[in-house]
Formats: C-alpha cells, structure tokens, sequence
C-alpha cells in the first residue's frame, strides 16, 4: 500500500508536471501568435512609414524646385523692372538734354536779334533773357513731371508677384493627403 500511495504520488506528480508542461505550451504558443501578429502590423506600419517617407521626399523635391523656379522669377522680373526703368530714365535725361539745347539756341538767337537791333544792353534785353529762362524752367519741370508719370507706370506696371508653375505646389499638396489606416 505505501508503494502504491508512493507510485501514486508520483503519478500524480508526473501528471501535474505534465499538465504545467502543456499550459506552458499553450501559453508559448499564444505569445507566438501574439508576436506574429505584432510582427505584422510593424511590418505594415514600417511599410507605411517607408511610404510617407518617399512622399516626403518627393514633397521637399518639388517644392525646392518651385522655391528654385520663384528665385529665378523674381530675378527675371526684377532685371527687367531695371531695363525698363533706365529705359525710361534715359529717354527722360535726353529730353531734358533736348529742352536745355532749344533754349540755349532760342537765348542765342534773342541776344543776336537784339544786337542787331541795337538793344543789347536795354532792359527789355534782361526782361526778355528772364522770360525765357522762365518758359525754359517751366518746360523742365513739366518734362520732370512727365518722367515721374513714365516711371510710376512702369513701378506700377511691375509684376510684383512672378507667375511660376502653379502645377507644381498643387502636385505636392495633393500628395500631403493623409495614407494612414488602421491596421
């Protein structure tokens, strides 16, 4: 009987040893699962992350290429601004040039008609020469004016704002659109 209670003990044993053994099994096997399953889903996650990085980087692309495509719309469009400005500024400078000469050959002329007349050292000679550089002072403020009109016009006919392609930002705001899902 003691061998029996013995044997029987020991089965017991070998049983409880045994059943430990398979709900260790079994809790192994549940972990297993469970990884895999965390296994998948990082590898899906790190495939949408590797996704979001390539959009990323294709987003930066363009958009660098359209910073690059401003810079050089801005240049273009400043460096004719300048054309257009000394343009003007020199037609202006050579009109003034102009009205300076014609009243130097008017003032000529005056004083050559009044000597010939006898006149020359009369008041009316001063009167004349005052009257004249009046009319003259005149003509250049009024040309002065007018350069003033000429190059405010083209200030205001100066395309602050380039036209670049709009394409490309649309392009790169339509890729920010989000990819994300649950998994």
């Amino acid at each position: 009987m003691a061998i029996d209670r013995y044997y029987s003990a020991q089965i017991g044993a070998v049983a409880q040893v045994q059943s430990a053994k398979l709900a260790q099994q079994a809790s192994l096997a549940a972990t297993a699962e469970q990884k895999r399953e965390y296994d998948l889903k990082y590898s899906s996650w790190k495939d949408v992350f590797a996704q979001e990085k390539e959009q990323y980087s294709s987003i930066t692309n363009m958009l660098n290429e359209y910073q690059k495509q401003y810079a050089t719309a801005v240049a273009s469009n400043l460096q004719k601004y300048q054309e257009e400005l000394a343009t003007v500024r020199g037609v202006s400078g050579q009109a003034a040039a102009d009205i300076r000469s014609s009243y130097a050959a008017k003032e000529s002329s005056m004083q050559q008609n009044l000597a010939r007349l006898g006149m020359s050292g009369t008041t009316i000679g001063a009167s004349l020469s005052t009257g004249l550089e009046r009319s003259k002072s005149a003509a250049l403020t009024t040309q002065r004016d007018t350069d003033l009109k000429t190059q405010l016009a083209v200030m205001q006919g100066y395309n602050y704002t380039p036209s670049v392609d709009a394409s490309v930002l649309q392009t790169a705001l339509s890729v920010l659109k989000p990819t994300y899902s649950t998994l």
